[in-house]
């Protein structure tokens, strides 16, 4: 599940020991965007209804990565605030389906504005 929501956490934790910590969330996360289809696996099989939901998250964090007791990336004291969008997804057709993890977009940064 964490290489589907960033690529570059697993890799990191290739380096050394990964230390991430919440510091709370800026705001309640909440659904952006909500979609349903039909879908067919095989051809001429039966059509399933897939949903998908895109949440976004908005949290304060903190991250590091160690080798031994050295730094070296981020910093473990350094709050930063980060918005996510994290796809969730539910095939209604098949019973006792729950919601999983799809993905997570990665969208551009915002033009800072003054």
């Amino acid at each position: 599940m964490m290489a589907k929501l960033n690529p570059d956490l697993k890799a990191a934790t290739k380096l050394g020991k990964f230390v991430w910590k919440s510091h709370g969330s800026i705001q309640t996360p909440r659904a952006v965007h909500a979609v349903h289809v039909k879908t067919q696996i095989d051809h001429g099989g039966p059509e399933h209804l897939v949903a998908q939901v895109t949440v976004k998250i908005s949290l304060r964090q903190s991250m590091a990565i160690f080798q031994g007791t050295k730094v070296i990336g981020g910093d473990p004291n350094k709050i930063i605030d980060v918005v996510e969008y994290i796809v969730l997804e539910r095939w209604l057709t098949k019973e006792g389906q729950d919601w999983k993890i799809a993905g997570k977009l990665s969208l551009p940064p915002l033009p800072k504005t003054e």
